[in-house]
């Protein structure tokens, strides 16, 4: 996205945001057209989004506080306010303080660790040429570390605080209509009439939670057994006490998953392990009570010459 507003600018094309934002769009998922499965995918976009709408088009206010508050302030809540609706989807929780921890974060990383990164970055290529250059590379990632430490404890002081996040159920997908129309008649200008019923059209996500399974019903929470960018840890496992231990590789497994140590920590614990790559397409049948893997395909729909026979 920063990439084609700076060749915009370079070009001298004097384009509308909306165009650039919708050319970034088109840059970013040409490229890696599966980025629309990650969260920070919809996360960023929507927030230039937000951005766009709450803050063009609008004459500031620059004189004392109040153009202090249009700077550094308003930026804040705006986004704030119009990603409700896809943080609640996505992580079923709000940051009540992100306009407080933005407010410091934002100046303090962009002022003080993005310059020092940059530079760092720049200079590490001629270390091997000049030792200066590596020593001065070395020097500036060292103080963008420092910066970032200086303003760690204070985000973890915000986090740590009783109001810090509303928790709540994952919104019904029709209430994420009326939600996202809720969120734009709010970030609209000042003078439409009517703003605040923004705050209604909100309450359907916040009040109305999904129906609760019925009486030997089940909802099914699928937790990843921590291969590709997941984390797992061996206190986890141990909590989860898990008894099967599933793993999708992909395609001709063409990352070669699981990688040997993940596998072991769930043959180590005593899961049973199953394997798309080995043991094909994957059938498990939970039934109150008992549970488990009924039938893979690789043993029981392959040619009678590649079945795993067993003659014990």
């Amino acid at each position: 996205m920063i990439a084609v507003i700076l060749l915009a600018a370079l070009l001298q094309r004097h384009r509308s945001p909306s165009h650039v934002l919708a050319v970034a769009l088109i840059v970013v998922l040409t490229i890696d057209p599966f980025s629309i499965l990650s969260a920070g995918f919809w996360l960023s976009f929507a927030a230039v989004a937000i951005i766009l709408l709450g803050m063009n088009n609008r004459l500031p206010t620059l004189a004392g506080w109040s153009g202090l508050w249009w700077r550094w302030g308003r930026l804040h809540v705006l986004v704030s306010i119009g990603l409700i609706p896809l943080l609640l989807i996505l992580f079923q929780r709000l940051p009540m303080l992100s306009p407080l921890a933005n407010f410091v974060a934002v100046p303090w990383v962009s002022l003080l660790v993005v310059p020092f990164v940059l530079l760092g970055t720049l200079l590490l290529p001629l270390s091997g040429v000049l030792p200066l250059a590596g020593s001065l590379s070395e020097w500036l990632l060292q103080l963008a570390n420092l910066s970032l430490s200086t303003l760690w404890p204070l985000l973890l002081g915000l986090s740590s605080l009783p109001l810090a996040q509303w928790t709540q159920h994952a919104p019904l997908v029709w209430s994420l209509i009326p939600a996202l129309l809720g969120t734009t008649l709010i970030l609209m200008p000042r003078g439409l009439p009517g703003r605040w019923l923004g705050l209604i059209w909100l309450l359907p996500a916040l009040m109305i939670a999904p129906p609760r399974p019925g009486l030997g019903d089940v909802n099914f929470t699928l937790l990843d057994v921590g291969q590709g960018l997941a984390a797992v840890t061996l206190a986890f496992i141990k909590a989860v006490n898990p008894s099967y231990a599933l793993f999708p590789v992909g395609y001709r497994n063409r990352y070669h998953f699981p990688q040997s140590a993940v596998l072991q920590r769930y043959i180590d614990h005593g899961s049973r392990i199953y394997r798309t790559d080995l043991h094909g397409a994957i059938t498990m049948h939970l039934i109150k009570g008992r549970g488990g893997v009924s039938r893979h395909s690789r043993d029981q729909d392959s040619h009678f010459w590649q079945r795993h026979l067993d003659f014990h």
